[in-house]
């Protein structure tokens, strides 16, 4: 009984064995065709594109907008008005009434010479005249009685022409003398040197007891009020400048500030020994900050157009169809044929045609970039 029994159960567990491997084989089949299946699947898909990422300072969207062409110029400031003093004659300097550096009214004494001697010279020549006078007056009396008795034939034509003779001379003598004592007159002004407009002394060459000779350079005299900017300009240049444009300027000393003025004169010929000609830009300096010599560095506005469509000349490619651009539509890159037209200060380029008002137009010439690549802006 035992036996059976024994016998029973080992033929049980032998089926049972026999059962679980079957299942698992066949789980194990099933599992195989499952990813073969999956593997076919996945064989069949296309891969998709890659989408570029842009920058948005890749990227232009297009707008009406202002162009402007500037001429780049430099120069220095320079008063308007300034004069050098000058020495009429020779003399010593006996008095000075200002420094270099200080301000003057017009009229105020700046340098005296030594005036004895002219003083001196101007009394013997008036002393003269006065003698002089007297003896013409006793001549023209002496004339007139003559006339008088040639009328009666009692005075001779001889004494009468003697008579005239006298008079004449005497006359010229006055005239001669008169003319002397005006010169002596001028020279005593002279001797009193004053300013002839308000303004600033820029320099000063004399001190007081030098002897100056006729026509010295005593002081310079200049008005801080009235500055202008004289640059140079090429010769090709000049046709687009005229009166009344504006300008730009940065100026050494005033960092990070721009004056503006208007051109006021252009020169007529170049300067000497250079193909460049000199433009006077008056500048505005309410607050007086400006001084003669600094130098100068800006633009001219030669010409404004406003409502333009214009693109950075980085934009533009060019291949053997001419000139396009790429724009980025629906998420694609796309040729664009474009014609373009001036070219203006800041790198800008004139579109006329091919482009319109919104379209996103890639700036930036990166490399793998043409019609048809996938692509957009980061974070747009």
């Amino acid at each position: 009984m035992k036996l059976w029994i024994r016998s029973l159960a080992l033929v049980a567990m032998t089926g049972a064995g026999l059962y679980l491997a079957s299942t698992l084989l066949g789980s194990s089949d099933g599992a195989t065709q499952g990813l073969d299946t999956t593997a076919g699947a996945q064989a069949t898909v296309p891969q998709a594109q890659p989408v570029m990422q842009l920058l948005p300072r890749e990227v232009l969207r297009v707008a009406p907008g202002t162009i402007v062409e500037r001429l780049t110029v430099s120069g220095e400031v320079q008063p308007v008005q300034r004069v050098i003093l000058r020495a009429r004659s020779a003399g010593v300097v006996v008095e000075l009434g200002v420094r270099e550096g200080e301000a003057v009214k017009a009229g105020d004494l700046l340098v005296r010479f030594d005036t004895e001697d002219l003083a001196a010279t101007l009394a013997l020549r008036q002393s003269e005249i006065d003698a002089t006078e007297a003896q013409h007056l006793f001549a023209r009396q002496a004339l007139d009685r003559i006339e008088r008795l040639a009328e009666r034939t009692i005075a001779t034509q001889e004494q009468l022409d003697q008579a005239r003779r006298e008079a004449a001379v005497l006359q010229a003598q006055l005239d001669g003398l008169r003319a002397q004592a005006g010169i002596a007159r001028a020279a005593l002004r002279d001797a009193e040197i004053r300013a002839p407009f308000d303004g600033v002394v820029a320099n000063r060459n004399v001190d007081i007891g030098e002897r100056a000779s006729a026509e010295a350079e005593l002081m310079t005299l200049v008005d801080p009020t009235r500055l202008e900017a004289r640059v140079l300009i090429a010769t090709r240049d000049v046709p687009r400048i005229a009166p009344g444009q504006t300008a730009e300027l940065r100026i050494d000393g005033l960092e990070g500030e721009t004056i503006e003025g208007s051109v006021l004169r252009i020169n007529p010929v170049a300067n000497d020994g250079s193909r460049f000609i000199s433009v006077h830009i008056g500048l505005d300096d309410p607050d007086g900050r400006l001084r003669g010599g600094m130098f100068a560095t800006g633009t001219i506005l030669v010409e404004e157009r406003a409502d333009v469509l214009s693109l950075p000349a980085t934009a533009l490619r060019e291949d053997g169809d001419g000139a396009y651009v790429l724009r980025l539509a629906e998420g694609q890159i796309e040729r664009r044929s474009v014609v373009t037209g001036a070219a203006w200060s800041g790198g800008r380029i004139e579109i006329r045609d091919g482009i319109a008002s919104g379209d996103m137009i890639l700036i930036s010439p990166l490399p793998g970039l043409g019609e048809g690549v996938l692509a957009e802006v980061s974070g747009g």
